[in-house]
């Protein structure tokens, strides 16, 4: 276990029993999301446990911490082209404030609100209750968690993103996030409201449609895991979409990872480390991963026996 998952030994300072049962735990959910897995291969059709992502923001996510920048451009290589996110923090609060960028675990909001919109096939998400949110990820409903969930929705709120896709022919759209949204008190408890809308998200029409025709589904038990994790979470979602699409073995070098993968230090291994310890995690619920490290370069490809991390499944 300890060759598995040693996660919290690089980083810390933690005395040993601590590392020992931080990475037991981590260890544990693992076996249970392996579990998990194996109940969606028994009934392929079935949506329990699965959430569907959007593909551009899978492979080109936000920053993980902090950052005053307005403008962070990710890009993404892949067998067929290039697909390219730039996202812009343009928005201003009623003072005149810029808002800043979203980072970190405010992906998870938005993936929750895009799996919400794939599934009723509608831009519009109801959204009467914070607590929707905490329930469906297993975040406690505690006051530190409404004030967290105010600034995800505030930072969002001043989003804009350029997508570009070059494959056979080029394609770019800047859009929106948010074309509207009326939230609920628990969140928002100072607006008052002027009409009878009822509560929720409104995805712009462009945004939308971007993510509904690229989607990527995942184990959405394995994301609620990551969901504090939100650097583990993008490794861990790029090894699931790259070997779901991988056709042979390839090799990515990681001066191209690192484009995709954003990382705020100057220590150039470090991405090579934040994907060895992606790869371990995940080979503990997927062993058929087809996934290895070298100096240079991510070898991947399609998986042992062809056993994707999911049955695929495609939306319509």
């Amino acid at each position: 276990m300890s060759n598995t998952l040693s996660i919290a030994s690089r980083r810390t300072k933690w005395s040993k029993s601590e590392v020992d049962s931080a990475q037991g735990n981590l260890f544990e959910k693992m076996l249970v999301h392996r579990e998990q897995r194996e109940e969606l291969f028994a009934d392929p059709s079935s949506r329990k446990n699965r959430i569907y992502m959007s593909r551009s923001l899978l492979l080109c996510g936000l920053p993980y911490r902090p950052t005053d920048a307005t403008e962070i451009t990710r890009i993404a290589k892949t067998g067929g082209g290039r697909t390219q996110v730039t996202f812009y923090a343009l928005g201003h609060d009623k003072f005149g404030a810029r808002i800043p960028m979203p980072f970190g675990s405010d992906r998870n909001f938005l993936h929750w609100g895009i799996d919400r919109a794939i599934k009723s096939d509608n831009r519009f998400v109801p959204f009467d209750s914070a607590a929707e949110f905490f329930d469906d990820l297993e975040i406690s409903r505690c006051g530190k968690n409404y004030q967290a969930l105010r600034e995800t929705q505030r930072r969002l709120s001043g989003l804009l993103v350029m997508v570009e896709h070059f494959e056979r022919t080029e394609f770019r759209s800047k859009m929106d996030i948010f074309e509207d949204s009326r939230l609920p008190s628990s969140i928002a408890p100072n607006v008052i409201a002027i009409d009878a809308r009822p509560m929720g998200l409104m995805f712009s029409e462009r945004f939308f449609q971007e993510f509904s025709k690229r989607s990527v589904p995942f184990l959405l038990p394995l994301l609620r895991t990551l969901s504090k994790k939100p650097q583990m979470q993008d490794y861990t979602l790029f090894l699931h979409h790259r070997s779901f699409a991988a056709q042979t073995t390839s090799s990515i070098p990681w001066g191209m990872l690192r484009e995709q993968l954003w990382q705020n230090d100057s220590n150039p291994r470090r991405v090579r480390q934040r994907m060895d310890e992606a790869i371990a995690t995940l080979r503990v619920v997927w062993p058929e991963l087809n996934a290895t490290t070298t100096p240079s370069a991510l070898l991947i490809g399609p998986p042992t026996y062809k056993r994707h991390l999911i049955p695929e499944f495609v939306v319509a």
